[in-house]
């Protein structure tokens, strides 16, 4: 189930296998440190935080079914199955879905242009421990035709192709590839989480 890889990359900071208000606080100060360039400025730390507590309080209120303050792989697997029949493309998702989505944006625009080439492709996978071998050709499958002229990606379609990656159903979707090499990566704590639940 290539949903945990997803789900992984933009919840689970600390690899564990299920997300909570930690991960979320975590992921807020390594966006900050990123924008900070390492320097450290209170009022920009605190802007994070407090934008990733609200997308955290959003999304446990819809997918944190028992109200434990964690969501499990089995309530995200569910969460967007919800969603399934209620949205038809990428602006129709909740706000705090894409909000945390555009954040994820940031994980590989690593130079802030607002485009994402082969090369911070190669590193986000790096980054995630993945194969390389076939960065190249899974990039250049992520690209449409006006994608090709420039060789990027800008954030709007990348939104996009992770939209298509959760949400669509065909083997052969435009996203599939946006999380690197579907067989390229280690098993992760979620991976290993999604297969004892029996949905991997």
């Amino acid at each position: 189930m290539e949903y945990s890889r997803m789900i992984s990359a933009i919840s689970d900071a600390d690899g564990d296998g299920y997300t909570n208000e930690d991960d979320f606080i975590r992921l807020a100060l390594k966006h900050a440190v990123f924008f900070c360039k390492g320097g450290y400025f209170k009022d920009i730390y605190d802007t994070y935080v407090h934008s990733f507590q609200k997308i955290w309080a959003a999304l446990a209120q819809e997918a944190d079914t028992n109200q434990d303050g964690v969501i499990t792989f089995h309530e995200w697997y569910a969460y967007i199955n919800s969603l399934r029949s209620q949205v038809r493309s990428y602006e129709d998702l909740p706000e705090h879905l894409r909000e945390l989505i555009e954040h994820h944006f940031n994980d590989y625009d690593s130079n802030r242009d607002g485009q994402v080439d082969i090369n911070e492709y190669r590193l986000y996978l790096c980054g995630r421990n993945m194969d390389l071998k076939m960065a190249t050709q899974c990039f250049e499958s992520l690209l449409s035709a006006a994608d090709k002229a420039k060789g990027t990606i800008n954030k709007k379609r990348f939104c996009s192709l992770v939209y298509d990656f959760l949400f669509s159903t065909s083997p052969n979707s435009e996203g599939t590839f946006i999380c690197g090499p579907l067989n390229g990566v280690k098993r992760s704590a979620i991976d290993v989480y999604a297969h004892m639940a029996g949905v991997s």
